[in-house]
């Protein structure tokens, strides 16, 4: 346990000192003037991301099901708030931050209800974001002909939903 502390406790002074790194090569005027320039958009990123977490709650409750009320709501928002931050910082991304969120809830739902929601999730997810690269797809093409960005928008488009 006090290890975990430890390394907690490292992870976060790394964390700041890199920070610091960032903020001293650049110049904390030039950070400053940037954050204040971009400080009326980055409420409504804030909004939009309140938004979007509060979904993926809605949606997850939907997914469980009757195995909703057992979990809790305050389970299932912290599960979520623990798959979010994985989500921004772990290589695997959405497929960490779904491991996260099922580990959180196994010990109460069962590993087996708690996989098979974030593998639905997961999916949701998935085409999702294959079904935003179909509409975009025809916009790109209408912008520039075909380009590198059309076939990518259309391979994304076949594969998240081919997954």
């Amino acid at each position: 346990m006090r290890r975990s502390w430890l390394v907690r406790i490292a992870a976060l002074l790394l964390g700041i000192s890199a920070l610091a790194m960032l903020i001293r090569s650049v110049g904390a005027e030039a950070v400053a003037e940037q954050l204040q320039a971009a400080a009326p958009v980055l409420v409504w990123v804030l909004v939009l991301e309140v938004i979007r977490l509060a979904a993926e709650v809605f949606a997850t409750a939907l997914q469980l099901g009757r195995y909703t009320r057992p979990l809790g709501r305050w389970t299932l928002i912290r599960g979520h708030l623990l798959s979010y931050a994985t989500n921004a910082l772990a290589p695997a991304g959405r497929v960490a931050g779904e491991a996260i969120k099922a580990a959180s809830y196994a010990p109460v739902l069962g590993s087996a209800v708690a996989a098979a929601m974030a593998v639905r999730i997961q999916a949701a997810s998935l085409f999702g974001g294959g079904a935003m690269s179909a509409v975009c797809a025809p916009a790109a093409y209408a912008l520039g002909a075909p380009s590198w960005l059309t076939i990518g928008l259309v391979l994304h488009t076949l594969l998240a939903i081919a997954a």
